[in-house]
């Protein structure tokens, strides 16, 4: 039934978006991981969707090919409300490359709160990134 609504829409109009994250949160709430589609979303003409898709990536990043690498692009987006929502992702991560992406951040205007979820982010992958070394 999903398949067949978005079917009559255009991933190119940003009226249309709002239809395709409905869709996408349909299938969160049915937990059913659809790649295709949320990389579509991720890739959004609309601000709100991209930033709203790359929420749901953060709760599909055990089940997606390349969250990393998926979330890098998130956090170098032209939308600030992007980049927040892939550096909070990041800090579900608990490596050295989710510290390099989160800190590319940085190369951009940072709010108040980019700010904040920088360095929270920061702070939890340092301790996990610093815990997992010790781990014999």
């Amino acid at each position: 039934e999903v398949k067949k609504w978005v079917s009559g829409l255009d991933p190119k109009k940003v009226e249309d978006q709002h239809q395709f994250l409905e869709a996408l949160w349909i299938h969160q709430q049915h937990d059913v991981v659809n790649e295709p589609f949320l990389k579509q979303l991720l890739k959004s003409p609309e601000p709100k969707a991209r930033a709203a898709a790359t929420r749901v990536l953060c709760y599909w990043r055990d089940r997606v090919a390349k969250p990393l690498e998926l979330l890098k692009a998130q956090v170098n987006d032209e939308n600030p409300r992007v980049r927040l929502e892939a550096v909070r992702a990041l800090s579900f991560f608990d490596n050295q490359e989710a510290i390099d992406i989160a800190t590319e951040s940085l190369i951009y205007d940072q709010d108040d709160y980019l700010k904040y979820t920088l360095q929270e982010t920061m702070n939890t992958l340092e301790k996990r990134v610093k815990n997992k070394k010790s781990v014999p």
